[in-house]
């Protein structure tokens, strides 16, 4: 769907910066890496899932500081 690849396309060209604070990132990569798995676009879940672990580890370190 087209809410599917902008979702996507914000997070390739943006990463988290290009949601507004409050929004579920993490939430929303889980749901679109569930929905490439399905089409087999495993290229796409592999670059979904380094933008949840820079995501993750950012929080990491920010709360330690």
């Amino acid at each position: 769907t087209i809410a599917v690849q902008q979702g996507y396309e914000i997070l390739i060209n943006k990463g988290a910066k290009g949601f507004s604070k409050d929004f579920n990132v993490i939430k929303l990569i889980r749901k679109l890496t569930k929905h490439f798995e399905s089409l087999e676009e495993y290229e796409k879940c592999s670059k979904l899932q380094k933008i949840k672990v820079n995501i993750l580890t950012q929080k990491l370190i920010d709360s330690s500081n």
